[in-house]
């Protein structure tokens, strides 16, 4: 069992314990961020921690069991996991020292590496690293590559009118709230999963197709 920090985006850094089963290799994270904030603050006691990130610990020991950790090492395993998301390139500059990028705009195009077999509800995904990239002897042209080929294989973008989605959360009773004020169409463009779907920005297909619907 040990300490590990997790930078994770805009430059926020995670501190969680980890534990690893004597016979595996594979151990699950529990970070503590959350539970440290609530003792200082008194809205929970320092047994109450102790308990519950032991419970959590054993709860997940038995998640990686299932997943094929050779996504991390062996290119033909990894390359159909391969997946791309857009992060703010000022506030993870930390970050992408140490991990394969690319500009896109104000962004940067980064890569993580999914993986199937974990329980519901368990993080199942990997940023790809510099030392990735090494063992798999590949350039970020072709990791770009891949992951954009990739993006298909999650199903089609969802592409659709804000005030639509509004409206489909918001109770029947509740008067039309833009009586009287200039019609500005705001749309929302994401993947089918709806997890990092600012990606969707990259397929330049999907984006020619919205610009003949909405210029037709």
């Amino acid at each position: 069992m040990r300490l590990v920090p997790r930078e994770k985006n805009n430059s926020v850094t995670l501190t969680g314990i980890t534990a690893f089963r004597p016979e595996g290799s594979n151990g699950t994270c529990i970070y503590l961020n959350g539970y440290y904030e609530g003792y200082c603050n008194s809205r929970i006691t320092l047994a109450k921690v102790t308990e519950d990130v032991y419970d959590k610990l054993i709860g997940h020991c038995n998640d990686l069991d299932g997943v094929d950790m050779r996504v991390l090492w062996d290119w033909e395993a990894a390359k159909e996991c391969i997946r791309a998301k857009l992060v703010n390139r000022e506030m993870n500059s930390e970050l992408l020292r140490r991990v394969p990028y690319r500009e896109f705009l104000d962004l940067a195009v980064i890569y993580y590496v999914t993986v199937d077999g974990l329980s519901e509800g368990v993080n199942g995904a990997f940023t790809v690293s510099d030392k990735n990239m090494e063992v798999w002897r590949k350039d970020e042209k072709a990791l770009y590559q891949t992951a954009v080929s990739n993006m298909r294989l999650d199903g089609k973008p969802v592409f659709e009118d804000m005030e639509k989605i509004i409206r489909s959360i918001m109770p029947e009773e509740i008067p039309d709230f833009a009586v009287g004020i200039p019609k500005f169409r705001f749309y929302v463009l994401t993947n089918p999963k709806k997890v990092f779907g600012a990606v969707e920005l990259l397929d330049g297909s999907t984006l020619k197709e919205i610009g003949d619907e909405l210029g037709g």
